[in-house]
C-alpha cells in the first residue's frame, strides 16, 4: 500500500525546512509541537525502561517525546539520511541507522516505538514482525487517525481505533485517541 521509494525522497527534501517549521521554538512556542507534547505526556505515565528500538525516528524529535532515554538505551531508525543529519546534530550521543524499516532489524529490544507517521507507512503487520523479531516486551505507537492527511506521503495504511483494538487484542493494549489527529497505542 505504500510506496517506499518516495517516503525517503519526500523525508529528505522535507529535512531542508522540517527543523524551522516542527521544531524550533519547542513544545511552548510552536503550534506544530502540541502532538509532541501530548505524546510524552502519555509516555511519560507508562513509566516504561529498557532499550527503545524507534522505527522512523525522523529528526529526533521522538527523543524528548521518550523523555530523553539513557542514550545507551536507544536506538533509532529512519530511511531519510536528511533526517538523520538533523537528528544526529541535536543528539550527537545517540545512536541512528540509516535503514528501511520495512525490512527486519537484527537487535534486541524491550520497547518497539513507532510514531507519527511512520506506524502508518509501515502497517499492523510490519510493526508486529519487528516486535516480534526483536523479542520486545511493551510497544507505544502513534497512529494517524483515519480521516488525517499526511501532507507527505499519498499513501498508507489508515486505521481506525476499532481496527488497531482488534489487530493488538493479544496484548492487551490501550488504545486511545491522543488528539483529533492520532491514535496511540500502547503496551
Amino acid at each position: 500500500m505504500v510506496n517506499i521509494t518516495n517516503i525517503d525522497k519526500a523525508y529528505d527534501d522535507a529535512a531542508v525546512w522540517y527543523e524551522e517549521k516542527y521544531v524550533n521554538g519547542g513544545w511552548e512556542n510552536n503550534i506544530y509541537m502540541k502532538d509532541e507534547k501530548d505524546a510524552w505526556q502519555y509516555w511519560s505515565m507508562l513509566n516504561l525502561s529498557g532499550k527503545i528500538v524507534s522505527l522512523g525516528c525522523g529528526s529526533g524529535q521522538d527523543i524528548p517525546i521518550l523523555d530523553m532515554p539513557n542514550p545507551n538505551n536507544f536506538e533509532g531508525y529512519d530511511i531519510s539520511q536528511g533526517m538523520l543529519d538533523n537528528a544526529k546534530i541535536k543528539f550527537p550521543d545517540y545512536s541512528f541507522t540509516h535503514h528501511d524499516c520495512n525490512k527486519m532489524i537484527d537487535t534486541n529490544a524491550d520497547i518497539l516505538v513507532s510514531i507519527f507517521g511512520t506506524a502508518n507507512y509501515l502497517g499492523i503487520d510490519t510493526l508486529l514482525q519487528h516486535y516480534n523479531h526483536m523479542n520486545c516486551k511493551h510497544a507505544f505507537f502513534v497512529f494517524y487517525d483515519e480521516n488525517y492527511v499526511d501532507g507527505i506521503i499519498d499513501t498508507y495504511y489508515r486505521y481506525t481505533k476499532e481496527q488497531l483494538e482488534k489487530a493488538f487484542e493479544q496484548f492487551n493494549p490501550d488504545v486511545r485517541k491522543l488528539n483529533n489527529n492520532y491514535y496511540i497505542v500502547a503496551w
